[in-house]
């Protein structure tokens, strides 16, 4: 009996994504790379992808990549997908706590990381602000997080900011709103300084050592587009707020290991590591290396692999200054070799 052939179907091979912010370290550390242990992946990624120009911001790479080109990347809509259950539609703005030392002839911003602030704390300080805002009928709302706020925005605020994790440890001035609509919310964060200045809060803050509260940093504002927009990752791997929030507003499905990227699957995999910019950020070049072995070791080898048996179709990398894009014939040209600290 002569039964028909069934065709047989493929799957796409899959596309990773990988968004390492502060993977280029601090200019005068790479100096340091060849005493220290090789990260061989990272060498051969660095040193056989092609290199294409980037955004620098970490947000607008994240939606570049998933087909979304935005000049300001709503990311205080995308969060609150995160620290609220519903009532996420609308316009939302960032108004995180910072804080904003005097350095000469500068304000440095340390960023909530640095603030160890707890629950009783925020909604402490954030009453007073409310009872201010209450006039422009603006309120700011605590998420799950003590270190993210926000602000329900009657309509688009058309002003360009910067988030206050990019600026930590630079001049704050540099990164304050900027735009049509800037000039009320520069007021306003005029006005919610001068209440936090010996707020009690801060206070008892500064009587055990803490660094107190004394500012408001507007960041992240706008409305989500059309989810439709996006080419809808299969998973999303990350451990920040911004790769949840964009699985829960995409609905797929997240996860906290990078190497699940790897498993079995079509369609692209976005990969958000932390761990090397918070290396970064403290300053601490050990740390950064550590991390960057681990980058190395659990994602890096096994997607080259990936690459040459070809269950992998493309590898992209995001390093903060531009994007590397390593192909599955790219990562054949095993004679492409070059010193780390000269490819980065």
């Amino acid at each position: 009996m002569h039964r028909p052939r069934v065709p047989v179907t493929t799957p796409a091979p899959a596309t990773l994504k990988l968004f390492v912010p502060g993977l280029l370290g601090r200019a005068h550390w790479r100096a340091a790379l060849p005493g220290l242990s090789r990260l061989a992946a990272l060498e051969a990624v660095l040193g056989r992808a092609a290199v294409l120009p980037a955004p620098a911001a970490h947000d607008r790479a994240v939606f570049e990549a998933l087909g979304c080109a935005l000049d300001a990347v709503p990311v205080a809509a995308l969060t609150h997908h995160v620290d609220f259950a519903a009532d996420h539609d609308g316009a939302w703005l960032r108004a995180d706590p910072v804080h904003l030392h005097a350095d000469i002839d500068r304000m440095v911003l340390l960023d909530a990381q640095m603030l160890a602030l707890d629950f009783g704390e925020a909604r402490a300080l954030v009453a007073t602000l409310n009872a201010h805002l209450a006039a422009e009928r603006l309120r700011i709302e605590v998420g799950a997080s003590p270190l993210r706020w926000y602000v329900r925005l009657p309509a688009v605020a058309r002003m360009r900011t910067q988030a206050p994790l990019e600026l930590a440890g630079r001049h704050a001035g540099s990164g304050l709103p900027a735009g049509a609509d800037a000039g009320p919310w520069l007021r306003r964060g005029n006005e919610l300084q001068m209440l936090l200045h010996g707020h009690e809060v801060n206070v008892r803050r500064a009587a055990r050592g803490a660094l107190p509260v004394n500012a408001v940093w507007f960041w992240g504002g706008g409305a989500l587009p059309a989810a439709d927009r996006l080419v809808r990752p299969r998973l999303i791997v990350g451990t920040n707020a911004l790769t949840a929030g964009l699985a829960a507003w995409l609905g797929v499905p997240v996860d906290t290991r990078a190497t699940a990227a790897l498993a079995p699957g079509t369609g692209p995999a976005v990969v958000d590591v932390d761990a090397v910019q918070t290396a970064v950020h403290a300053d601490d070049v050990h740390a950064w290396h550590a991390a960057l072995s681990v980058l190395d070791g659990t994602v890096l080898a096994p997607a080259l692999r990936a690459l040459r048996a070809g269950r992998l179709e493309r590898l992209t990398l995001w390093d903060g200054a531009s994007t590397r894009v390593l192909a599955r014939t790219g990562a054949w040209k095993l004679w492409r070799r070059r010193a780390l600290d000269a490819t980065m």
